[in-house]
């Protein structure tokens, strides 16, 4: 996990497909980082006045898939063939292990109707 503050970005891998991740997360993680930010928690007042002046919060996703053929899993960046595998709307993780979709950030609506160009 990275907190960005040129970007005003917090980036958190995945920790919620796991249980004990989310515990983890919640009991340890996620107090350190509101401390080391100097974080707090907004009351329903503030988030009133967000609403109201209309402040727009984006999202982003690049949900990740496996390719597999006969139980195995399979490289995709040997299976996928797009100009830019790194940094175009479908390419390959880090890893080049899974495929991914990467929608253009947005409203948490915009980002589910986002189509690919």
């Amino acid at each position: 996990m990275f907190y960005l503050p040129s970007y005003n970005s917090f980036v958190c891998g995945n920790l919620g497909w796991h249980e004990h991740y989310i515990t983890l997360f919640l009991q340890n993680v996620w107090p350190q980082i509101t401390a080391e930010l100097n974080l707090e928690k907004i009351d329903n007042a503030i988030i009133q006045d967000i609403t109201k002046n209309k402040v727009e919060v984006l999202i982003g996703a690049d949900p990740e898939f496996e390719l597999t053929k006969n139980n195995r899993v399979l490289k995709a960046d040997r299976h996928i063939h797009v100009t830019d595998m790194y940094h175009g709307p479908i390419g390959v993780d880090g890893a080049s292990a899974q495929i991914e979709i990467r929608p253009k950030p947005g409203t948490p609506a915009q980002v589910t109707r986002n189509q690919l160009k």
